[in-house]
């Protein structure tokens, strides 16, 4: 549940960020700033944080809300049932989390979750299924980030690489890329004077190995990038 809890914070603090600057005040500051702390918060706590952020929007307490919500999944996906498959999967609280989430993505938009899951939509057919459009387009995006969160993971590594080779947090990895460059004979091994460079001078000659290895055969360096990768 990883991916929802980053999922859920990411869409916390935007839509607070978003919500401050049109109110043009500060207000909010204070329910985000434990649901920043994405080290430290569990599923519990951003869901707290989460439901304090749409009741202080919204004005109002909502009661039953995933409850309600998973029926509306239940008896509106089948259409979609790829969606509604990973929605119904999710623990109780995911997606308890997935549904306020999705209440303050509504309330931005002027759109009441409530009216479509507790059916009062029901009145303005052509409304409701122009929201509920919006429902199901949240929902799957949602779902397809989760689905490509280790790919997203892996290209910040790749692109941190590619932009700053040096970067402590990557340096075993760019470490390892040059080693296997030599190996595969992409790249000449480094002269004898190497070994006698300052660390600064023998990080900027990795660096300019590395970049020059994905410049010229991109396609090469990305795939010994991901064998790496997947041994890490």
């Amino acid at each position: 549940m990883i991916e929802l809890l980053i999922i859920a914070i990411l869409v916390a603090i935007g839509v607070v960020g978003v919500r401050s600057l049109l109110e043009g005040n500060n207000e909010p500051k204070e329910l985000l700033d434990n649901v920043g702390k994405k080290g430290t918060a569990t599923l519990s706590q951003v869901n707290q944080q989460i439901q304090g952020m749409r009741d202080h929007f919204s004005g109002k307490k909502q009661v039953n809300l995933a409850q309600n919500f998973r029926v509306w999944v239940t008896e509106r996906l089948e259409q979609r049932q790829d969606l509604q498959q990973w929605l119904l999967a999710l623990s109780d609280e995911a997606f308890e989390i997935l549904s306020n989430q999705l209440s303050l993505f509504c309330e931005e938009l002027n759109i009441d979750l409530a009216w479509l899951v507790e059916k009062r939509l029901d009145r303005k057919p052509l409304l409701k299924a122009k929201v509920e459009q919006v429902i199901i387009t949240y929902c799957s995006s949602c779902w397809q980030a989760v689905q490509i969160q280790k790919e997203l993971q892996s290209f910040r590594v790749l692109d941190t690489i590619l932009m700053n080779p040096t970067d402590k947090q990557q340096q075993s990895v760019s470490q390892k890329l040059y080693i296997e460059l030599i190996n595969q004979g992409l790249v000449p091994k480094p002269e004898p004077d190497m070994h006698f460079a300052s660390e600064s001078e023998r990080w900027k000659h990795v660096t300019e190995v590395i970049q020059d290895v994905a410049t010229k055969d991109f396609a090469k360096f990305d795939a010994l990038f991901n064998q790496i990768m997947a041994q890490s």
